[in-house]
């Protein structure tokens, strides 16, 4: 196999998927991201795998949404970074869809049967949901099971509704053979038609099946559901949004008044639409004065600021003040020459110059240059060299540098995992035999004396994984949310850059 280079978001990506699925799934989605549409006999004699082995982790894969297929006749495997990495947010998604709609176990349960499995029916997410539901207990006390299952299937549509979950396109019965005996395959080909109903679900069925494994054929088997990831990232933007607003502002209300503002309008357009407007705040426009105007989202002008703010703090982490004052000046000024750059930044003309080549260096300032003709085609051609921020090439730029981060984060938890393996068995096992002890209700001396089965040394060896795997926790968080601000921003800016005026020239 050709050595192909990976950039940071695949490298990250093939991490997750040998964290999460094992090293078979993992290689192969590896070979997928570097090599990008492969068959099934390409991914075969490239990874030295069985064939067993392949057809599971592609079918693993294709099941979980992190690979898709395409053709007519032999069908092409290809990975798809961008749900692969959506995998890490999980814990935010459920954060989001809890302060959204109030804390509820049921929906939480039901996203958790659907992420578990990739693709199921709705049956299938109501049964395992009410199983785990059944195996709590206050809320098997509190409810009997036909309401615990009526409540389900509101839940149910109500994650339908908002766009949480959406209905797969069923595999109509026309197939193409690939016409190799070797390697048989049929292609299906999907429905065009977009439904989004949600079928009758058998209560009976589900309720005799409650004690069993499996709930069994079904009368919607064949209609599956899966998690819609842009529904949970679109929540995780407007929090963003939202804490931005009342940060700028100082006023909760105004926080919580853009909040419903992003409702309605998400409710009435989709969030890949953009709409072009000046305006000096960025986070709202009002356009008109009949019936006192419409008030609009400009959205790619919020998420420029919230880019630019995101760059200078970088910028101030990692080059100090007065580069982000270059910085910040170059940018506002779109295009500017070394001289005036050191003058209007009031730096030193030798540290500016030192500043200026380190942020050139890291590619936070690109050059452009010009070159001024002169009547005598022989004689010399006098250049002009301007600097300039591209917030597109430095966003990323950033991006790379974050996708590191968090491959560095994720690459340093399962070392420290590894290190502290047979403290952590340890402390699992004292830990279940504490349990057991107190509901076998044991003598409270007995239980002290237990409770010392760690050493002093091992307590605070314990202690300090605890704060390390915090603080990489914690690290990763922050590092996610700018990696969402500068995918969003890169998303909607198709605004062409202003062209500089070269001199010379009316």
């Amino acid at each position: 196999m050709q050595p192909y280079s990976l950039g940071q978001l695949s490298l990250l990506c093939a991490e997750l998927l040998n964290q999460l699925y094992g090293e078979v799934i993992g290689e192969v989605g590896l070979y997928l991201l570097r090599r990008g549409n492969r068959t099934l006999k390409d991914i075969h004699s490239s990874t030295n795998l069985k064939l067993a082995d392949v057809k599971n982790a592609l079918a693993v894969m294709v099941q979980n949404n992190l690979v898709k297929f395409e053709g007519t006749t032999v069908p092409q495997y290809s990975a798809i970074p961008e749900n692969i990495y959506r995998l890490l947010r999980y814990p935010k998604y459920m954060w989001n869809m809890k302060k959204r709609l109030g804390e509820s176990t049921a929906e939480e349960l039901i996203i958790e049967a659907i992420v578990a499995n990739g693709q199921i029916s709705a049956s299938n997410a109501i049964f395992l949901a009410a199983k785990k539901l059944k195996d709590l207990e206050e809320e098997a006390k509190a409810k009997n099971p036909s309401a615990q299952l009526a409540s389900l299937k509101d839940k149910f549509k109500n994650l339908a509704a908002l766009g949480y979950i959406l209905r797969c396109p069923r595999v109509t019965e026309e197939a193409h053979d690939t016409g190799n005996p070797e390697t048989s395959q049929m292609v299906p080909i999907f429905e065009t038609e977009w439904r989004e109903d949600v079928p009758e679900v058998d209560w009976n069925l589900i309720a005799k099946q409650l004690n069993h494994a499996r709930l069994g054929d079904h009368s919607d088997s064949n209609i599956l559901w899966r998690v819609n990831f842009d529904s949970f990232d679109n929540d995780m933007r407007h929090s963003i949004l939202v804490n931005a607003v009342a940060k700028r502002t100082g006023d909760p209300r105004a926080a919580l008044l853009y909040n419903e503002l992003l409702k309605l309008w998400t409710a009435r357009t989709h969030p890949d639409s953009y709409k072009s407007a000046e305006d000096s705040s960025n986070f709202m426009i009002k356009e008109g004065d009949a019936g006192c105007g419409q008030y609009l989202i400009n959205y790619s002008k919020v998420f420029e600021s919230l880019a630019c703010a995101t760059l200078d703090s970088i910028v101030l982490e990692k080059f100090g003040s007065r580069a982000l004052r270059i910085f910040r000046m170059t940018r506002f000024r779109h295009f500017t020459e070394q001289d005036p750059m050191q003058e209007s930044s009031m730096i030193p003309p030798k540290e500016a110059k030192l500043v200026t080549y380190k942020l050139l260096e890291r590619n936070f300032l690109q050059i452009k240059e010009l070159k001024k003709g002169t009547g005598n085609s022989s004689g010399p051609v006098k250049s002009f060299i301007l600097f300039q921020v591209d917030l597109q090439q430095v966003a990323r730029t950033v991006l790379e540098t974050t996708y590191k981060g968090i491959l560095n984060v994720l690459v340093r938890k399962d070392h420290v995992i590894n290190v502290n393996r047979l403290l952590l068995e340890k402390n699992v096992r004292m830990e279940a035999i504490l349990n057991s002890m107190e509901q076998s209700q044991v003598m409270e001396e007995d239980l002290e004396e237990f409770k010392n089965f760690l050493t002093p040394s091992e307590k605070i060896s314990l202690q300090k994984y605890h704060e390390m795997m915090e603080r990489l926790i914690l690290g990763a968080a922050q590092v996610d949310q700018s990696i969402l601000i500068l995918e969003t921003f890169l998303k909607f800016s198709f605004v062409e850059a202003p062209k500089p005026k070269e001199k010379g020239r009316k």
